[in-house]
């Protein structure tokens, strides 16, 4: 068997309890990476009390992170002597996945598109990104696809409704197994993983009412072709109905259309929502890009965020921790998608799914208490 590995191989492994996805899959992502770059197939693994004490975590995070690396079949527990590294990719594993997505930037597409890749290189998965120029060339896309369905699958990432419906019956029909990411369509069949905007929404109301706020604008900066709006301007409009608070909520909408800039119909849905009375004392936008236009507007006229009026984005992007005042947003867990996508492909039930993922309420600068006689 061997002696167990050096402990200096952890060294470089950081767990951050702060994070949404949980320490034991952390834990996990970080011990994958070192079986496939550090550990040949049968080299020793390392023991439960080795991983304890370097990493100072408790034994469940440690045997549940072990537990689902050997039901993936990179470790194998041998009772008596320990557990070994299993390197052999399986005959009948996914190999290969297609990801079809618009060229257009995006910061959920890049926070999704580089999960997935971290996953496919953990697994030993080829990815082949296939760009559907905005749905406008469909019959391309499709000519690059290098796999047969039997090799591999298919992730339909961030496309708008019409493309994804078509990409979704075409692929289908040919065998391949398709999930669709961010893109909710109406077909109850689709196998779809995304954020669940219910819940978004209404953590975003609770923690801006809680703040005292009852003059609340929903700014939508976004197509409202897309159902993941649609359900964010109908989860906004039902709290209203159902908190029991005295509150005055109203939806500006910008009529931006699909592949127009979300930020710059933020701009112009400012101008409605200041020339309204009264002046709401906070702002909920449908996309972090809209929130930092929103700022950016506010700012240009020496209003002071938060203390003259509070703004709060949806999205969770990274970069809204780098302006100033840091934004407050509604957070997409963007591993948890990926991980979810994976957890579909490997279970190969072949019925549809529909899995919506609770986002998670992201405070940092930009939303505080209202001020006293509201907006002037």
């Amino acid at each position: 068997m061997g002696p167990l590995p050096s402990g200096d191989l952890l060294q470089h492994i950081v767990l951050d309890p702060s994070r949404d996805l949980p320490l034991h899959a952390q834990l996990k992502s970080s011990l994958r990476r070192l079986i496939l770059h550090k550990f040949e197939d049968t080299n020793r693994f390392f023991s439960e009390a080795q991983l304890i004490g370097h990493l100072q975590i408790s034994q469940g995070t440690v045997r549940r992170a072990l537990t689902d690396l050997a039901s993936d079949g990179m470790l194998e527990k041998r009772p008596a002597k320990g557990t070994i590294v299993r390197k052999k990719i399986k005959a009948d594993g996914l190999m290969n996945l297609a990801v079809f997505l618009p060229e257009y930037y995006s910061s959920n597409i890049t926070e999704v598109i580089t999960r997935l890749n971290v996953e496919c290189l953990n697994r030993q998965i080829h990815l082949q990104s296939i760009f559907t120029h905005k749905g406008r060339s469909l019959q391309r896309a499709y000519q690059q696809l290098r796999f047969s369905p039997k090799e591999g699958a298919v992730v339909l990432l961030a496309n708008t409704p019409i493309p994804t419906a078509e990409l979704n019956t075409v692929l289908s029909e040919k065998g391949y197994d398709c999930i669709t990411v961010d893109t909710l369509l109406r077909d109850p069949e689709q196998k779809f993983v995304g954020v669940d905007n219910k819940i978004g929404i209404t953590l975003g109301m609770d923690h801006l009412t809680s703040l005292g706020h009852r003059n609340i604008a929903l700014l939508v900066n976004e197509p409202e072709a897309s159902e993941n709006v649609q359900e964010r301007i109908d989860a906004f409009e039902s709290y209203h109905r159902s908190s029991g608070l005295a509150l005055k909520t109203r939806v500006f909408h910008t009529g931006v259309a699909v592949w127009q800039n979300s930020a710059t119909a933020a701009l112009v849905g400012m101008e409605q929502i200041w020339n309204s009375s009264p002046r709401p004392t906070a702002i909920f936008t449908v996309s972090d890009p809209g929130a930092l236009a929103a700022i950016q507007w506010l700012q240009k006229r020496a209003i002071r965020v938060p203390k003259d009026v509070s703004v709060l984005g949806f999205d969770g992007a990274a970069f809204g921790e780098l302006i100033h005042p840091a934004l407050s947003s509604i957070a997409t867990p963007f591993q948890d998608v990926a991980d979810t996508v994976f957890a579909i492909l490997e279970r190969k039930s072949g019925r549809e799914e529909r899995i919506f993922l609770p986002p998670s309420l992201v405070i940092r600068e930009s939303t505080a208490a209202p001020p006293l006689g509201g907006v002037k």
